[in-house]
């Protein structure tokens, strides 16, 4: 599988919000995949990804399942440039190493399975947003949250901050997918 699936809301958000942010695009060959998006995504795109991940495998049968992050931390990477805070201050707390912290990864886990799940219906990820992630990002930079000692601080434009796990420390679940990711 190619990754362009992987980088299509990267680039779909880059390319809507600023062109020249699209340098932060995590493959290789980017700019004849921006040439590409740019055309598809005039006639509907994300329609049609919804569609060809619900068709049947060939093979088996049955329906194929398929995630666009491999882990929480893949979809971190992805989320954080949506969900820009200024962080250090008395009423908004955030941790760069967040993953050290089993309320945190539980939460955002949750909330990258619920995304997956919400981005094949396309009132599901407006629905997403109001009901997961802002009660999720609001509980975890609360200053009584986890991160309440925290001192990370990062302006309004800038993504969340995030370290680079240790090697090994998130595997690629795609391979679990089928046991928690049952269209309904």
């Amino acid at each position: 599988m190619t990754n362009w699936r992987h980088c299509l809301v990267v680039v779909q958000y880059c390319w809507l919000q600023e062109p020249a942010r699209v340098c932060c695009v995590p493959c290789p060959g980017w700019k004849a995949l921006l040439a590409n998006l740019r055309e598809a995504l005039t006639v509907n795109l994300l329609d049609q990804l919804a569609h060809d991940e619900q068709a049947p495998a060939e093979d088996s049968g049955e329906e194929q399942v398929t995630t666009v992050f491999g882990n929480v931390y893949e979809f971190f990477e992805w989320f954080r440039y949506f969900y820009q805070r200024r962080t250090g201050t008395s009423d908004c707390k955030w941790r760069a190493d967040w993953w050290t912290c089993p309320e945190a990864e539980y939460r955002l886990t949750a909330l990258w399975r619920s995304w997956e799940k919400a981005r094949y219906d396309p009132a599901g990820v407006v629905v997403w947003w109001r009901d997961y992630a802002d009660p999720t990002m609001s509980a975890l930079m609360s200053p009584v949250g986890p991160f309440a000692e925290s001192s990370t601080e990062s302006s309004p434009a800038e993504p969340l901050p995030s370290l680079t796990p240790p090697p090994g420390r998130f595997r690629d679940e795609r391979a679990d997918e089928r046991q928690w990711h049952q269209p309904s």
